[in-house]
């Protein structure tokens, strides 16, 4: 187990049987990792960014990976040419969802670039041939509270008095992202 203070559930088996398991928040399958890319476009002032997730056998999407990144070639949206795009496998992935931004010229595609859904393979090798991107469907926000700059890390929370009513607790983390619990009260 990993160090405390974590998140975590009590389960009581039995009377001597009790069950302490960490909580996961957020995916269980892995970030793709690995990445070959090459184009048969020619050199020119066009860079491409793609970004590239696992999906496992319940439909469940890792986090998306790093940037795979390079140029400078031809705009694949105006020249015939092809983008390969290729990955490690990882361990129980079923599939793998892969999203491009929109070319940049000149420059690298900077970071915080919006990117959008060009094709879900089975394999761990894309063929972009000027596939649309559908900016609609982008690759999942990972949010946890409890790791990260302005995470929340332990909550004591006491108070007195007389309830008519079970109350709520609202805590708000940067940047505005509110989570909601509610307290179980012992009389």
């Amino acid at each position: 187990m990993p160090p405390e203070p974590y998140p975590c559930s009590i389960s009581l088996i039995t009377a001597t049987n009790w069950v302490y398991t960490g909580i996961v928040f957020g995916t269980t399958i892995a970030t793709p990792g690995g990445f070959s890319a090459s184009t048969t476009l020619a050199a020119d002032v066009v860079w491409y960014a793609y970004v590239v997730t696992s999906v496992d056998i319940n439909g469940q999407e890792s986090a998306p990976s790093s940037y795979i990144s390079f140029g400078p070639f031809k705009d694949i949206r105006v020249t015939a040419g092809t983008n390969t795009i290729s990955w490690l496998p990882v361990t129980g992935a079923v599939s793998y969802n892969v999203y491009r931004a929109n070319p940049s010229y000149n420059n690298p595609v900077p970071g915080g670039s919006v990117f959008g859904f060009i094709g879900n393979v089975q394999g761990t090798t894309i063929f972009d041939s000027n596939i649309g991107p559908d900016f609609s469907s982008g690759p999942p926000i990972v949010q946890n509270p409890f790791s990260g700059a302005g995470s929340v890390a332990t909550i004591y929370l006491t108070a007195s008095g007389t309830y008519t009513a079970v109350p709520t607790v609202t805590l708000t983390a940067s940047p505005g992202v509110t989570a909601t619990a509610s307290s179980v009260t012992s009389m």
